[in-house]
């Protein structure tokens, strides 16, 4: 009978498993290479240990009708092809746990999968970008957040354990659980408009150097540039207006890999730049609304803002989250980012940028180059990211 019990727990890993697997590369990497993601694995080996516990010293629930657990991992299943067909990690990965999560349902009963849930909350803390995430939205460093909310899973796990080991945990609660995360991840990743809808394309003709008030000059990629775009077409440009107000602007375009685009956020975090607050920001261009993702730092305690937006020719956005569903190499998107020093204040600032904006994509000026900027270009320390 033990032998027996130890086959079926094999079986079940396998299936289980099986999808996270297509991840498996990514998800290493990632906490290889990642200064965000160093720390995933102590999250996982906590999933791991107490749910490999759990599996092989539980008995199984008796008289079970898992039906409709084989539906929920249908239901999985279909968002992790969803995620592999849009080449969405993020998705393909949290579809791949839910599954996982559901066939332990199968082969264990309701009670065991519904007791684990904590647990699961715990891997899912060992996805790739959930640092990154927590932090834009807590404004806390994430590793800490996750620190904090794998002991409040852990009370909970404990909690769960006490008051529903022997008793019958009834179907509608894992079904509501299951309802509510699905719905979770669809409005999370279909945001509406204001929050990463669409806007009309916004693509600003910098080539043209000089604009307006403003004038530049080409600046060669950086190595960081290099290493986060990889085999993308990039081009920095560095502009001055009449007060000698520096704007520095990086287009990133033919994409040939998306895996390469990371939210500005997280290049910046990677880099140990520290931000104060990044969130959607409203502006409006000739009559036109247009939502921006904004990002304020201290650097060197010089306050910086940044903006950055994706767009085609027909669209943009300034959410990462809607750019990555979305996105089709057909569409020939673009990043663009842009950073200048805070000289007075936040809406000066912003002011400023709105206008740059304007003035890149109305005017019609002639090619012509600053020679200040032809002496300066050349000693431009650039940051991480932009």
């Amino acid at each position: 009978m033990r032998r027996h019990l130890v086959i079926k727990n094999l079986l079940l890993v396998v299936i289980g498993s099986a999808p996270l697997l297509f991840e498996a590369q990514y998800w290493f990497q990632a906490m290889q290479v990642s200064r965000l993601e160093q720390w995933n694995w102590l999250f996982l080996g906590c999933w791991a240990i107490f749910f490999f516990s759990a599996l092989f010293f539980t008995r199984k629930d008796k008289d079970e009708n898992f039906k409709l657990l084989i539906l929920f991992a249908l239901i999985a299943a279909v968002g992790f092809v969803f995620g592999q067909i849009k080449n969405v990690h993020g998705f393909s990965i949290i579809s791949g746990i839910v599954f996982f999560w559901c066939v332990v349902g199968v082969f264990r009963g309701w009670n065991f999968s519904f007791l684990l849930i904590p647990s699961w909350g715990i891997f899912l803390l060992s996805c790739p970008s959930v640092s990154y995430y927590l932090s834009a939205f807590s404004f806390y460093d994430g590793f800490v957040v996750k620190l904090i909310m794998m002991g409040v899973l852990l009370l909970l796990q404990m909690f769960l354990v006490k008051i529903y080991h022997d008793r019958r945990i009834p179907k509608f609660k894992v079904c509501f659980f299951f309802l509510l995360f699905v719905g979770t991840m669809l409005s999370y990743f279909y945001s509406p408009p204001g929050n990463g809808g669409f806007d009309a394309a916004l693509c600003p003709k910098f080539k043209k150097l000089k604009f307006g008030s403003y004038i530049g000059a080409p600046v060669n990629a950086s190595i960081e540039d290099r290493r986060f775009f990889k085999q993308t077409h990039i081009e920095r440009f560095y502009f001055l207006d009449q007060l000698s107000r520096s704007t520095l602007v990086l287009k990133v375009s033919k994409i040939k890999d998306v895996h390469n685009i990371h939210p500005l956020g997280y290049c910046l975090r990677a880099g140990n730049i520290k931000i104060l607050k990044e969130h959607y920001q409203s502006i409006r261009v000739e009559a036109k609304q247009y939502t921006i993702w904004e990002i304020i730092t201290d650097e060197d305690e010089q306050q910086k803002i940044y903006w950055q937006w994706y767009t085609t020719d027909r669209k943009s956005t300034g959410s990462f989250l809607t750019f990555r569903c979305y996105y089709s190499p057909k569409d020939s998107w673009t990043v663009i980012q842009m950073v200048c020093n805070v000289e007075t204040d936040l809406d000066s600032c912003r002011n400023r940028l709105k206008n740059f904006i304007e003035q890149a994509v109305f005017s019609e000026n002639v090619l012509s180059v600053h020679p200040v900027i032809l002496k300066e270009k050349t000693t431009i320390a650039t940051g991480v990211g932009i």
